[in-house]
């Protein structure tokens, strides 16, 4: 088992992005651990960076749990994306749609509008 003192740097949330590949298959988007944060993972979903999002899983490693955020992450990528461009980009709108419901994101955006 690693000392305390190596879990130290572990003691925080992780978030990892689970896609759909062209082939159908689901892998975990390659990021640095600095960018495994929650405004990096809302801020690179919102903007693109990644595709076909399925689910953002959130862990930490210190503690030794592990839960689905992706709700809470469409959250935010949908708040994101009306404050800095009024509307939600079209790459990021499946995953939205899917964690949040179509009613949902219709609402927020006639809200902006």
């Amino acid at each position: 088992m690693p000392s305390p003192n190596r879990l130290a740097a572990f003691d925080r949330s992780f978030f990892t992005i689970l896609c759909r590949a062209h082939n159908g298959d689901i892998y975990s988007a390659e990021r640095t651990l600095g960018a495994t944060d929650r405004a990096a993972v809302v801020k690179d979903i919102a903007d693109g960076q990644v595709e076909d999002v399925l689910a953002v899983l959130e862990f930490n490693p210190a503690e030794g749990w592990s839960k689905d955020a992706s709700a809470d992450i469409a959250l935010d990528v949908l708040r994101y994306c009306l404050t800095e461009d009024g509307e939600i980009a079209g790459i990021c709108l499946d995953f939205v749609e899917d964690q949040l419901g179509c009613g949902t994101v219709a609402e927020a955006m006639r809200e902006v509008a």
